[in-house]
């Protein structure tokens, strides 16, 4: 039990450190596209995080992921956007909503026997909670600053938001519908069990 734990403890740390990499290497965790638009791949570990250690993992790793945007935000942005997410309500709450569903939604799916069944179901699951995550945080960007950027971009704000959920959303769907699956099935085929927390049983 103790080297469950560890072991459990070593992997979410390695995750955590990944995402620290991607947050804060260029063009690799965020992706500026536009002075609006951005690209991110930190919801992979988290999903990836969340299916193999379960909801509280998940918890942990969306934190890890709010609390590295709130820090870019703080010592390092690029944009004026990227600013307002030094406010933790945009830019770590909707992360935590984020990781917390993913963990409670796998949990779910574990309850599928059928390899096949599961790597379809957890391909949509992934995709599905990538377009949550993109409507929690633009949601609560508007709330607090879509006056704001409507007036800076000369469009109103909640249909600026459908046109980037509609392009830059469904897009990191489509990456966490191919690549959760294949990275998570990965690791429990090298763990030989169902579970990385079973490995050692």
């Amino acid at each position: 039990m103790r080297n469950q734990k560890v072991r459990s403890m070593v992997l979410s740390a390695m995750f955590i450190g990944l995402m620290a990499l991607m947050t804060f290497i260029p063009q690799i965790g965020f992706i500026q596209i536009t002075p609006v638009i951005a690209f991110t791949l930190l919801h992979i570990p988290v999903l990836v995080g969340a299916y193999l250690f379960g909801w509280k993992y998940g918890l942990v790793l969306g934190f890890a992921f709010g609390f590295l945007s709130f820090l870019r935000a703080l010592i390092s942005p690029t944009t004026v956007l990227d600013a307002m997410f030094v406010n933790p309500l945009i830019s770590i709450v909707p992360r935590v909503l984020f990781g917390l569903a993913a963990g409670f939604f796998f949990e779910l799916l574990r309850k599928f026997k059928s390899i096949y069944v599961r790597w379809t179901f957890v391909a949509l699951s992934s995709a599905l909670l990538t377009l949550l995550h993109s409507t929690l945080v633009l949601t609560m960007l508007g709330v607090f600053e879509g006056p704001a950027i409507g007036q800076a971009n000369g469009v109103n704000y909640w249909v600026l938001m459908g046109t980037i959920i509609g392009t830059n959303g469904v897009s990191e769907a489509v990456v966490a519908f191919i690549i959760v699956p294949l990275i998570c099935f990965a690791l429990l085929k090298a763990s030989g069990q169902k579970t990385i927390e079973k490995v050692g049983k």
